[in-house]
């Protein structure tokens, strides 16, 4: 039997390479060439994209926490009072301050709400901030039932 597989042997490398070894080859002179066809490429295809503005802004809301809370001309409480808000009132928040600062023993910044008909400043020590109307709702609820 040995001689018999010898012989089979020997017709396979009298024909030359297997199938298997010739696909292999071509696939990787294929692949070669894909990559080499790549890298030469100019740039002149390249997708450019446009500049977009910023499509939103994210709202956000408040709840009034004291019984009556000041709300503000300008962000300080020495400013003129232009209204007091009351607790559990929901009010937009439009702008706050790029710092924080220590009122009635709290370190928060001031912000700039949108409360009835008035547009002024309250300290974030005197609300809770929420990311939607809905959550600053709820809460608003929760409150009334303290």
């Amino acid at each position: 039997m040995s001689s018999a597989v010898a012989r089979n042997s020997k017709k396979r490398l009298a024909h030359g390479p297997s199938q298997g070894f010739q696909l292999c080859v071509t696939l990787m002179l294929m692949i070669v060439a894909l990559l080499s066809a790549c890298a030469a490429s100019d740039g002149g295809n390249e997708l450019e994209m446009p500049v977009t503005p910023v499509i939103s802004v994210r709202e956000s809301f408040a709840v009034v926490e004291q019984a009556y809370s000041p709300l503000h001309q300008d962000a300080e409480p020495s400013s003129s009072i232009l209204a007091q808000m009351r607790r559990g009132s929901i009010v937009e928040i439009v702008g706050r301050t790029a710092n924080r600062e220590q009122l009635d023993g709290r370190l928060e910044r001031w912000y700039r709400v949108r409360y009835v008909e008035s547009e002024g400043w309250t300290f974030g020590g005197w609300i809770a901030v929420f990311e939607t109307r809905g959550q600053a709702e709820n809460y608003s609820r929760a409150l009334s039932y303290d």
